[in-house]
């Protein structure tokens, strides 16, 4: 992979290290939080999100509620595209391909 997010967003000069050795590109997420708002509240979070990241958002997202995927993401992205952002992966917003080969066999 050309991308890594480091394991629990958390990352140091040895982790940075390891990256560019690897010719990784390091991921961290900008907000973390969607995944702990109540399924009965999903745009809670969503508007101070995206008032503080008003270029982009990379949100890290867990299943903490059973319901998270059913009731927040739709409304997430809903409320998201109404002010103005597009939905794309981490590769495309950087311009790079995620994958690369590492070795030559």
């Amino acid at each position: 992979p050309a991308l890594m997010r480091p394991p629990y967003g958390n990352y140091n000069d040895q982790v940075r290290s390891a990256a560019y050795l690897r010719n990784q590109s390091l991921i961290p997420w900008d907000f973390e939080r969607i995944h702990l708002v109540p399924p009965s509240q999903p745009n809670r979070q969503l508007i101070p999100m995206s008032n503080a990241h008003p270029n982009n958002i990379l949100a890290l997202n867990h299943e903490t509620y059973a319901t998270t995927l059913n009731n927040i993401l739709p409304s997430a992205i809903t409320t998201l595209k109404n002010k103005g952002y597009t939905f794309v992966t981490v590769s495309q917003c950087l311009g790079i391909n995620p994958y690369k080969c590492t070795s030559k066999t």
